[in-house]
């Protein structure tokens, strides 16, 4: 039998098989966590509010929020992801501590 006559039949020019692989078998596909870095931060400052903070007589003495307060990448997250009104009730009640 001659095999070199069945080559030209074997031979193809389709799709290969790693051409076919499906786009939702991707990892990136549908991640684990959805979320970006900054409703990751914005839920950290959230919760930090929960935290109380307790002085050196083991008394609460606020909340582990105002720790995250002064962090820039987390000031901006949080400014982001409040509505504009939050954002000016606290810039109207800021001004109100001054008096």
């Amino acid at each position: 039998m001659n095999t070199n006559a069945l080559l030209p039949t074997l031979t193809r020019d389709g799709t290969s098989q790693e051409d076919r692989t499906l786009a939702s078998l991707d990892p990136e596909h549908a991640k684990i966590d959805d979320r970006q870095i900054e409703d990751l931060l914005y839920y950290a400052w959230q919760h930090a509010a929960e935290l109380n903070f307790y002085s050196q007589n083991e008394v609460p003495d606020g909340n582990w929020q105002e720790f995250l307060n002064v962090e820039p990448s987390i000031a901006l997250a949080v400014i982001g992801k409040q509505s504009a009104k939050i954002r000016e009730n606290r810039f109207l009640e800021s001004f109100k501590s001054l008096d």
